[in-house]
């Protein structure tokens, strides 16, 4: 998670990148976060490694694209109907989240494992391109 989320800010150029992995059906928690700037570090740059976080999932944009199964862009994340605390308080306006599926046997349907996280300072950031290109 660690180097998967460390190339994605460096490559694309991002403020953040994190991994938010469902934990049960009404939580989820951080796997990895990894920020391009040390002074988004205090609100965004940690690992939950053996921690307990663990985060309601009701209201936020990981529960928005989990239920859709889509991705989800949102252009200004003050604007959102979605708690974002974490991310609009180290001033993050813009952010792709991106279910992450996991392939089944034929047949069966594909596990939802989380969603993968890319957020940004400056508001409607991303293109059609990147959301393509995450997705």
């Amino acid at each position: 998670y660690e180097v998967v989320t460390r190339l994605i800010v460096t490559l694309f150029n991002i403020d953040r990148c994190s991994f938010a992995l469902l934990k049960d059906r009404k939580h989820f928690f951080i796997k990895q976060c990894s920020c391009k700037k040390v002074e988004y570090a205090p609100e965004l740059q940690f690992s939950i490694e053996g921690s307990n976080f663990v985060a309601p999932l009701a209201g936020t944009a990981v529960a928005q694209a989990v239920e859709s199964r889509e991705i989800l862009y949102i252009q200004d994340l003050k604007k959102s109907p979605f708690r974002n605390a974490r991310a609009a308080k180290a001033g993050m306006r813009s952010a792709i989240v991106c279910p992450i599926m996991i392939p089944r046997a034929e047949g069966e349907e594909d596990h939802l494992a989380g969603t993968l996280n890319i957020t940004a300072k400056e508001i409607d950031t991303f293109s059609g391109f990147d959301i393509l290109l995450v997705k």
